[in-house]
């Protein structure tokens, strides 16, 4: 009866998460970060747009930073895209959550009965639930939740066991995983299998076809990506700069290790994992090989990770694929890793009373700290408890609101050009707006030396800011030097109390730009620059717009 009760909560953990958006559906809480501010609304505005399967390198989306290629939009052959293209955005976020979710937790149970099969019963079913409930971006695909299935193959190469399922799941996976998460750290990770599949003479056809059918699954998931590479596109990314002041400093690094092995990496998953590096330094002396090595490659690959920066600067400055791609995009493996340090701990921690409590209490730890960690179970909890501090889905994307300024504006969206202060500009994407401004991975270089004219005065204004968009500047956004470039600076919404006393713009630059209206979430100084037309409010979105329209000289 115990073992049933463990298996069925562990299934009902699984689904509770998932609870909010079934009850309280777009009012609920979706991640903003790199989601509703960025990568998820890419895969809505490509729908949106009828070019997700056109690979052509003519195929532009002029809704985006003034037009970029298609190209520089994710696949239309990726997993995300396609819940994205057949449930709609919201739904197709939810259903993927899920499917990531489930895939997750049957992969690390699987790899918890496979290496341990005599292991307590129910600790194969704890281990996936924990590994589900990191908060993982579900717009990044597998990159996460796929792994477990991947070290189980890579583990039956090894072991000259593997089958055409092992193929097909290679080929399958880069559609279902992000390039930039995923191809470094499984770069690396075949080199390791290929050296010791050399070492120990263990090489096989189905090795070998599996090695393939993941490049040949790369290339074809990733098509676009490579087009854009090839086609002679100048990117933004030829201003990255990531160290203007030269050797970067000892210090942030060491913070970076700290931080890092505390917390993990925010893009993949964070989890606490402090009270796990205690349990292991308990019972390290009788930990076998295995999971000492596990342990070890998750400290070099942590310490490459961490010193990156110097090793970048000394050996890949001057490579520019390397400096574009970032050998360091090693981090999904950290939670992957964690939990299968924790795994091994436990095996060797039950054995005795004391330490099978104290692996309890780590376990209860971990569980607390990763669901209370992950942003969407904490912001639906405290909705729950009407204590909810940030927006939801549907005040967010704030869709009534923004069809009522393009009915005051009165004119077709593509024949107007809008940007966004206060707020982050995928907002205005997403609903149908035309914008000079973005969140891009790659779009022309002109576009940025273009809003770079337009705030010039601001960026001088805030060293911070200047640096953040000359040496980076994926987030192509109009700064303000009095709002700052950090996450507060788009989102100004209701509650918040930004301020902006001056702002200095650039006419002639806006005129060259096609910028034809601000919207922002802060009401802008008077200026003979732009005028204020209106302000809108609604009751189901989190923002406050004026509307400015902009005054060309």
């Amino acid at each position: 009866m115990k073992i049933a009760f463990i298996r069925y909560a562990a299934w009902l953990g699984l689904f509770l998460p998932f609870l909010p958006y079934l009850i309280w559906q777009q009012d609920a809480y979706v991640r903003l970060h790199d989601t509703l501010e960025g990568e998820l609304v890419w895969l809505e505005v490509l729908r949106q747009s009828g070019l997700a399967f056109d690979f052509s390198s003519d195929a532009m989306l002029p809704s985006i930073l003034g037009g970029i290629p298609r190209n520089s939009y994710p696949s239309a052959h990726s997993l995300p895209y396609i819940f994205v293209h057949i449930f709609g955005m919201f739904w197709g976020y939810v259903g993927l959550s899920f499917i990531l979710a489930l895939i997750g937790f049957l992969g690390m149970r699987q790899w918890v009965n496979q290496l341990y099969p005599q292991a307590p019963k129910g600790l194969s079913e704890m281990a996936g639930l924990l590994f589900s409930w990191i908060p993982f971006f579900p717009t990044f695909g597998a990159a996460v939740m796929g792994l477990p299935w991947l070290w189980l193959s890579f583990r039956r190469m090894l072991q000259q066991r593997s089958t055409a399922l092992d193929v097909l799941l290679w080929f399958v996976f880069p559609f279902m995983a992000s390039f930039i998460w995923t191809v470094i750290l499984l770069g690396f990770a075949w080199l390791w299998v290929g050296i010791s599949a050399t070492r120990r003479k263990q090489w096989s056809t189905a090795m070998l076809l599996s090695g393939l059918a993941w490049g040949l699954g790369v290339i074809l998931a990733h098509y676009p990506a490579f087009a854009l590479m090839f086609s002679g596109f100048e990117s933004h990314r030829q201003e990255y700069l990531p160290y203007p002041d030269g050797t970067p400093a000892i210090l942030p690094q060491l913070q970076n290790l700290i931080q890092i092995f505390a917390f993990s990496h925010y893009h993949v998953g964070t989890i606490v994992t402090l009270p796990i590096a205690f349990l292991l330094l308990m019972v390290w002396p009788q930990l076998g090989r295995r999971a000492k090595t596990t342990f070890y490659v998750l400290m070099g690959i942590l310490l490459f990770q961490a010193f990156y920066p110097s090793l970048e600067f000394w050996m890949f400055q001057h490579v520019d694929l390397l400096r574009s791609l970032r050998l360091d995009r090693l981090s999904p493996a950290f939670p992957v890793l964690w939990l299968f340090a924790l795994v091994d701990a436990t095996m060797v921690a039950w054995n005795q009373d004391s330490t099978r409590r104290l692996a309890l209490m780590v376990w209860g730890a971990v569980f607390l700290t990763t669901g209370l960690g992950n942003d969407q179970h904490l912001q639906n909890l405290r909705k729950a408890i009407d204590k909810d501090i940030m927006p939801s889905y549907r005040a967010y994307l704030a869709e009534d609101q923004m069809k009522k300024i393009q009915w005051y504006i009165g004119k077709s969206p593509e024949t107007y050009r809008v940007a966004s202060i206060g707020l982050s500009p995928t907002i205005a994407q997403y609903n149908g707006f035309y914008t000079v401004d973005g969140l891009q991975s790659q779009y022309p270089l002109k576009q940025k030396q273009a809003m770079r004219a337009i705030m010039d005065a601001e960026l001088q204004k805030n060293q911070e800011c200047q640096a953040y968009f000359e040496h980076w500047g994926n987030r192509c956004y109009l700064f303000s030097a009095e709002l700052g470039c950090g996450f507060d600076a788009i989102h100004q919404g209701k509650g918040k109390r930004g301020q902006i006393q001056a702002l200095e713009l650039n006419g002639e630059a806006m005129k060259a730009a096609g910028l034809d209206y601000l919207l922002s979430a802060v009401k802008l100084p008077d200026s003979h620059q732009y005028q204020h037309l209106r302000s809108f409010h609604n009751g189901d979105s989190w923002w406050t717009i004026h509307l400015y329209q902009i005054q060309h000289p």
